[in-house]
C-alpha cells in the first residue's frame, strides 16, 4: 500500500494540516469546512487563517448508534464511522464562551506536562486528544477524498519520548503509522531554511502562551531524521492571551467598566468574556490597521452600575498598544529571552544566519523590529508566521529534502525616469531562484541618474527587497519601518530599499553629464554561495572595469 501522509501541528491553541503536493512539489495547507476558522469579516485587514484549526473539543455527552459503532477499533482502523466530539471552530461555537465541563481547549500543555511525569494511559487528557486526532483526521479524509495512512506530527524539541510515545499509540489506534519531526526543524522547512552546510538557526516561537526560543545546528543530514543539534533553549510565560488580558483590562478602564479580572456575576462574567475576545480581535487588527475601535455594544445594566461618567465609544491605537506593552515590560522580557539564548548556545548572536519568527505574537509592533535591530534583515525570515511549522512538516513528510537552497523574494535596481523623475524598480534577482548563479546571471544597461541636473561623479546601486505573495497561502511582508502588511494578491508588493544609506559604490572618471544619453555602464549580477548579490560593474565610456564579482549585500 503506498503512502498517504498528513502533516499535523498540533498546537495549544491552534493546530495545523497539510500534505504535500507531488506535481507542483511545494506543501498545502489543508481547509476543513466547519472546523477551521473562518475568513474574518474584517478580512481586508486581518490574517486569512482559514487554515487554522482552534485546538478545542467539545465531547459528545450522548452519542448515537453511529459513533458507538465507529468506536470499536477494528472499525476505527479502516475507516471513520460516525462522530463523537465536535472540534475546532464547530467546538468553540457550539461552547459559546460558557466553558462547559466537557468543553476543553489548549489540551496539548496538559498532554506534555501528563507525559513528563510519566500519567499518559487513559487519561482524561490523553482521550481528549485521541478525540481531537480522530475528527481532524475523519474531516481531512472528507475534504480530501482519501484516508491517510501515515501521519507526520510536530513536536516540541525538549518533550519526552513518552509524548511521541503517546501520539504514536494514539496514531495506531486510527489505524496510521506516525513519525516525528522536531517543530524547530519544521519551521526551518518551512522557510526554506539553507541546509547543505551546518548551519546555525534561532527560532523564536511567539504564541498564544509562551515564548519558546531554540538556538540550534541544523545540517542536511539532520533534516533528513528531523532532529537538529541544539545549542541552547530559553521559555517564558508570556504570549498573546498575556496581551488580550492587559487589552481587555486598558479599555475597561478607559470606558469605567469593571476589571474583567475581578469576579462578578454570571452575566457580566459572560459578557467579560466577549469583551477579551473583542480585545483579541482589536490586537490582531492593529496588525495592520490603527487605529481600531472596540466594537461590543455595553449592556445598559453594565452601564447603570458604572460609578464614574466614561465614554462609550473608544478607538485603540497602535502607539496606545506599544506603550501598554512598553509599560508590561513586554519588550524587555523579549529582549531577556533573546539574550538568554544567544548566551547559553555560547555563540555571538552574529554567528546566526537564520533567525526564523514563528507565532502569532510576532506580528506585535515593535517586535520585528527589535530582532531585526540584533541579527539584520537578510537573516529575518518572518513571512509564514502560522503555518511554517505545518508547511515545513509536510516538506518532511516528502521524504526527499531540496538539495539546493533557493532566494524568497524578488530583487531590484531603483533607478529613476528621467521624465517623470518617478522612481522605478529594474528586476534583477527573481524570488525562486537556486544559488549560487553564475556571476553574470543578470546583465543590463544604464545611464546615470545626474539629479538636480548636476554632473554624476559617481555610481550608485540601490538594492530593493520586493515582498510578495507566492503560494497559495497569504504572506507577511514588512516595511522599512518594520509595520507588517498582508500580502493576498499576486499583484501585492512591498518595496524596501536595503542599502539606501550607503549606495555609492564608486567613481565615475569623467563624470557623466546630463546630456549625454547614452548607457554610462553594464552591471552584471549574480549570488554566490553565501546567498551574497554580486555585482561586476564596466564602464562602457573608458571600458574600466569598476567592480568585480563584489559582493553588494546579502539576500534571503
Amino acid at each position: 500500500m503506498s503512502k498517504r501522509t498528513i502533516a499535523l501541528d498540533l498546537g495549544t491553541t491552534n493546530t495545523g494540516l497539510s500534505i504535500w503536493d507531488s506535481q507542483r512539489e511545494l506543501p498545502d495547507l489543508i481547509r476543513l469546512p466547519g472546523i477551521s476558522r473562518q475568513k474574518s469579516s474584517f478580512s481586508d485587514v486581518t490574517i486569512d487563517d482559514a487554515a487554522t484549526i482552534p485546538s478545542a473539543v467539545l465531547i459528545d455527552q450522548a452519542p448515537n448508534w453511529l459513533s458507538r459503532l465507529g468506536s470499536w477499533p477494528w472499525i476505527e482502523r479502516t475507516r471513520f464511522i460516525g462522530s463523537r466530539a465536535k472540534i475546532g471552530l464547530e467546538a468553540a461555537n457550539a461552547d459559546a464562551h460558557q466553558r462547559q465541563k466537557n468543553y476543553r481547549i489548549g489540551f496539548k500543555s496538559e498532554l506534555l506536562d501528563l507525559c513528563a511525569r510519566g500519567k499518559v494511559t487513559q487519561t482524561a487528557v490523553y482521550k481528549t486528544t485521541q478525540l481531537y486526532v480522530r475528527e481532524l483526521l475523519a474531516s481531512a479524509t472528507r475534504t480530501l477524498g482519501w484516508r491517510p495512512n501515515e501521519i507526520v506530527f510536530g513536536t516540541p524539541v525538549d518533550c519526552y519520548e513518552s509524548y511521541r510515545g503517546a501520539l504514536k499509540q494514539i496514531a495506531a489506534s486510527l489505524g496510521m503509522t506516525a513519525r516525528f519531526v522536531d517543530e524547530p526543524v519544521a519551521a526551518a522547512l518551512g522557510y526554506g531554511a539553507q541546509i547543505q552546510k551546518d548551519t546555525h538557526v534561532l527560532v523564536i516561537d511567539f504564541g498564544a502562551g509562551t515564548l519558546d526560543l531554540v538556538a540550534m545546528s541544523i545540517n542536511y543530514e539532520s533534516m533528513k531524521e528531523g532532529h537538529a543539534q541544539v545549542l541552547g533553549k530559553w521559555g517564558e510565560q508570556l504570549g498573546g492571551n498575556d496581551v488580550d488580558n492587559w487589552i481587555a483590562q486598558f479599555v475597561c478602564e478607559q470606558l469605567g467598566l469593571p476589571d474583567p479580572n475581578v469576579a462578578s456575576d454570571h452575566l457580566t462574567n459572560w459578557w467579560m468574556k466577549l469583551v477579551l475576545e473583542e480585545c483579541c480581535q482589536i490586537k490582531e487588527r492593529l496588525f495592520f490597521q490603527d487605529p481600531v475601535p472596540f466594537s461590543l455594544e455595553i449592556p445598559p445594566s453594565l452601564i447603570r452600575r458604572t460609578a464614574r461618567k466614561k465614554p462609550r465609544e473608544f478607538s485603540m491605537a497602535r502607539a496606545d498598544l506599544i506603550g501598554l506593552l512598553a509599560a508590561k515590560q513586554f519588550y524587555q522580557r523579549l529582549d531577556h529571552a533573546i539574550d538568554q539564548v544567544i548566551n547559553a548556545s555560547q555563540r555571538n548572536h552574529t554567528l546566526y544566519e537564520q533567525v526564523l519568527l514563528v507565532g502569532g505574537s510576532t506580528l506585535l509592533p515593535e517586535v520585528y523590529s527589535r530582532v531585526e535591530q540584533r541579527f539584520g534583515r537578510a537573516n529575518i525570515k518572518a513571512w509564514q508566521p502560522f503555518h511554517a511549522v505545518t508547511l515545513g512538516a509536510a516538506v518532511f513528510s516528502s521524504g526527499s529534502l531540496p538539495a539546493q537552497d533557493q532566494i524568497f523574494h524578488d530583487y531590484a535596481i531603483r533607478a529613476w525616469d528621467m521624465k517623470t523623475h518617478q522612481a522605478q524598480h529594474q528586476l534583477v534577482i527573481r524570488g525562486g531562484t537556486k544559488y549560487p548563479t553564475l556571476h553574470n546571471h543578470w546583465t543590463g544597461r544604464f545611464i546615470p541618474t545626474c539629479a538636480h541636473g548636476e554632473p554624476e561623479e559617481t555610481f550608485k546601486l540601490v538594492i530593493c527587497e520586493i515582498g510578495r505573495k507566492l503560494g497559495t497561502q497569504n504572506e507577511v511582508a514588512w516595511d522599512a519601518d518594520g509595520q507588517a502588511h498582508l500580502l493576498r494578491h499576486s499583484d501585492d508588493r512591498i518595496v524596501v530599499a536595503l542599502n539606501e544609506e550607503n549606495p555609492t559604490l564608486g567613481d565615475l572618471n569623467p563624470p557623466h553629464w546630463p546630456s549625454d544619453k547614452n548607457p554610462r555602464l553594464e552591471i552584471q549580477f549574480g549570488i554566490d554561495e553565501e546567498r551574497w548579490l554580486i555585482a561586476t560593474v564596466r564602464d562602457l565610456r573608458n571600458k574600466n572595469l569598476l567592480l568585480d564579482r563584489h559582493p553588494v549585500l546579502q539576500l534571503r
